[in-house]
């Protein structure tokens, strides 16, 4: 429900299903907020899950975490299949569908 337009985010991440990865607002994107002290941070750096704040905030109990609501605690295993997906997609990687996780 916030990642879409006209949700209730400051960022123009398009997290519905259905919308192209590309098309999505994050490959390769700044963040429009907090860089949880990334240098030359990206949304989703592809090849580089250290660059990336997506994987950051998922495992951030602050005030910056995601999701902000209803959590507690990080879930390490879903932390880490994040940061293997943008680790198995270099920034060379010519790929039309990124929706998948081969």
């Amino acid at each position: 429900m916030c990642h879409r337009p006209l949700g209730p985010t400051v960022s123009g991440i398009d997290f519905r299903w259905g919308v192209a990865f590309e098309d999505r607002g994050i490959l390769d994107a700044p963040p429009s907020g907090e860089t949880l002290g990334i240098d030359d941070s990206r949304l989703f750096a592809p090849g580089d899950p250290d660059r990336s704040v997506i994987p950051a905030r998922m495992s951030d109990l602050g005030a910056h975490r995601m999701p902000p609501l209803a959590s507690e605690r990080v879930d390490d295993e879903a932390v880490e299949l994040i940061r293997e997906w943008i680790g198995a997609h270099g920034a060379n990687t010519a790929r039309a569908d990124w929706s998948t996780y081969e």
